[in-house]
């Protein structure tokens, strides 16, 4: 036996105003949860837009950086005016003593502190080998290859 349903319902009139005032609140929540669902699409096509160019950016830098990295590594030290002269002076130091002699005391000689010693002899590598004494390598040694 299948009943029909009632196409009337009687309620007292404090029901019905109850039940109007909870569906005006839940239509108006439903309001604000759509305007938030709105506001968060919006932020996340934001932030989905800064992220494929933030992505895009990625090997741009990387390239960048390669180029700048390889630019750096073919650059060759020229020795200044005055690394010239004072190599020269330590070239002709080094052939005098022989053709090697202990790089403290070519330093010494030349009256320079150890930087710029170090800085003097990577301009001249392609003349003066430097390489560790034998009995002590703490001690350097500075060879003269020409």
């Amino acid at each position: 036996m299948v009943m029909e349903e009632p196409a009337f319902i009687t309620l007292p009139i404090e029901e019905y105003k109850a039940i109007c005032d909870y569906s005006l609140k839940l239509d108006a929540h439903i309001k604000r949860l759509e305007s938030q669902i709105m506001a968060l699409e919006a932020r996340q096509k934001a932030l989905d837009e800064s992220f494929l160019e933030f992505q895009d950016k990625i090997p741009r830098d990387i390239a960048s950086d390669r180029r700048r990295i390889a630019a750096l590594e073919r650059q060759e030290t020229k020795p200044t005016k005055g690394q010239k002269d004072r190599g020269e002076m330590l070239i002709a130091l080094v052939m005098f003593a022989g053709g090697s002699m202990p790089a403290k005391e070519a330093r010494l000689k030349l009256q320079m502190d150890k930087g710029d010693f170090t800085r003097l002899l990577a301009t001249l590598k392609d003349y003066i080998k430097v390489k560790k004494m034998n009995t002590d390598k703490r001690c350097k040694m500075l060879e003269y290859i020409g």
